[in-house]
């Protein structure tokens, strides 16, 4: 194999590390933002019950 062409392989190969890691960092934030999403309509729901 050509050594120039090893060289692109495990550039690409980390572009794609990157971009999964980034990928899951994002997927973690929309978790955890439902997550306080559903907290916050939770508490709403409670609070509505306990006025009426």
């Amino acid at each position: 194999m050509n050594p120039f062409l090893r060289n692109i392989d495990s550039v690409g190969g980390k572009e794609k590390i990157v971009k999964l890691k980034k990928k899951r960092f994002f997927a973690k934030d929309l978790k955890n933002v439902g997550l306080e999403r559903k907290e916050v309509l939770r508490e709403m729901k409670d609070y509505d019950k306990g006025e009426k």
